[in-house]
């Protein structure tokens, strides 16, 4: 018994460990016609949340961070800073994400992949809730 199981040891410590395989699907999908039909000047951001629902996440730019880099230049007695109005608009962003990982872990063999795609769309509107630029990366989530 003893020596058909110092025999079979060998094959057990390379078999013996752990698999897991998982799949992650996160966000709203977002639909490739509706992202075709935003209309620049014309699109409304209440027409965008219907469209694609809540936003993954709503951004404004960084104005405090470009008025201290405007001071960390400047040289003299008086500044004055005209920031555009621009600087204040909302940036819709949507995202959609799917991944697929395996993990496999053994006394003599260890392996890991894992494969993440991000589908996103990000919508910047106007003062007037009028959509004035977007950007849409599209996946192919076949592959």
């Amino acid at each position: 018994m003893t020596r058909r199981f110092l025999g079979v040891l060998p094959y057990l410590m390379v078999i013996t460990g752990c698999v897991t395989v998982a799949r992650t699907h996160e966000g709203n999908p977002i639909d490739s016609s509706r992202a075709e039909s935003i209309r620049l000047g014309e699109t409304t951001k209440a027409e965008i949340t219907d469209w694609f629902g809540a936003p993954f996440r709503i951004e404004k730019s960084d104005v405090a961070a470009l008025a201290q880099s405007a001071l960390s230049r400047f040289v003299g007695d008086q500044l004055t800073l005209k920031l555009d109005p621009a600087l204040y608009n909302d940036v819709y962003l949507y995202q959609q994400e799917h991944g697929r990982s395996i993990f496999v872990v053994g006394i003599l063999f260890n392996y890991f992949g894992s494969d993440t795609r991000f589908d996103r769309l990000a919508v910047v509107f106007d003062q007037d809730d009028k959509v004035v630029a977007y950007g849409w990366t599209p996946v192919d989530w076949s592959r």
